[in-house]
């Protein structure tokens, strides 16, 4: 083995070293780590309005939340903070006997309310003005997606004309597209990944030519489309967390022996020429997918949730 071949080898094992590293750090800390699905609602032309915001669900109890029963101890930090807005939404009767599950927050203007952890799947917005002592709620709505994101704007209400206590008819919110985010993160996705994996071959095979090039590229696109149409469709439904990961590996194995072959196929002479076995191809294309393995799953983890 020449000095060159030792120092790529030592290179690239550093980096899977890096790359395990990170990605075990980052689930030691809680079992429940890692991106939630959650709601976002975008609250425009809210003028420089106080209010308060929280979302009504049609279950009693869900996760972490529940609704206040009768002779419970009021221990919630949105009373301590907040006691007679608390008082305000829990004395609040919804028409179709939707529940207040202790949770809200307090805006000044536009503003974006997101639920994190454990949202409700059916839901109602519902909004307190405590200078007119008067609500807004929403008609009724489900999360759509992981990421399920609408817009209230209040000069689209009908009856709205200056004075929020002239609102007494439930208000429309509109669903936002996901559409053009989620194939920016796909397009981000890919991008990443298949440059990764050409930096990895250029540390195994040191000189590549403008076939090798274009080949490698080629299979690398492919496989990776196919990859991250899967994690686009997963994610949009379910989002992904450090649970998905067996289904992420068994992904990656199967590109991994794709990617094999067809280096092998493609790229015969060239192996013969350089000497080279057939099981390089299949190594190449074993540590260029485990790095972008867990490269791509740390990239998941942060399109999932961050954008």
């Amino acid at each position: 083995m020449t000095p060159n071949q030792k120092k790529r080898r030592f290179f690239i094992f550093l980096i899977i070293s890096l790359f395990l590293a990170i990605i075990i750090n980052t689930h030691t800390l809680k079992a429940d780590a890692g991106p939630k699905p959650y709601i976002e609602i975008n609250l425009k032309n809210m003028k420089s309005n106080e209010y308060y915001v929280t979302l009504l669900s049609e279950r009693k109890n869900y996760g972490p939340h529940h609704y206040h029963e009768e002779g419970e101890e009021k221990y919630y930090n949105d009373y301590d903070k907040y006691p007679e807005i608390w008082e305000k939404f829990y004395n609040y009767v919804d028409n179709n006997g939707f529940y207040f599950w202790n949770k809200f927050e307090k805006f000044t203007g536009d503003g974006s309310y997101r639920w994190g952890y454990y949202p409700p799947q059916t839901f109602k917005l519902l909004l307190y003005f405590p200078q007119t002592d008067s609500f807004v709620v929403s008609e009724i709505y489900e999360r759509y997606a992981f990421s399920s994101k609408f817009t209230f704007d209040l000069n689209r209400v009908k009856s709205f004309s200056g004075n929020i206590a002239l609102i007494t008819e439930p208000v429309k919110l509109d669903k936002q597209s996901v559409f053009f985010s989620e194939i920016f993160k796909f397009l981000f996705r890919v991008s990443i990944t298949v440059g990764i994996e050409m930096f990895i071959a250029f540390l195994f095979f040191f000189r590549i030519n403008a076939k090798e090039f274009s080949i490698i590229v080629l299979v690398n696109v492919c496989t990776q489309v196919l990859l991250n149409i899967a994690l686009s469709i997963w994610t949009f439904h379910l989002g992904f967390g450090w649970i998905e990961i067996p289904f992420l590996i068994a992904i990656e194995f199967i590109i991994f022996i794709i990617e094999g072959f067809a280096y092998i196929k493609l790229l015969k002479e060239e192996l013969f020429e350089r000497n080279a076995p057939k099981w390089k191809a299949f190594s190449y294309s074993f540590v260029a997918n485990l790095v972008s393995f867990v490269l791509g799953y740390l990239l998941v983890m942060l399109t999932t949730y961050y954008f």
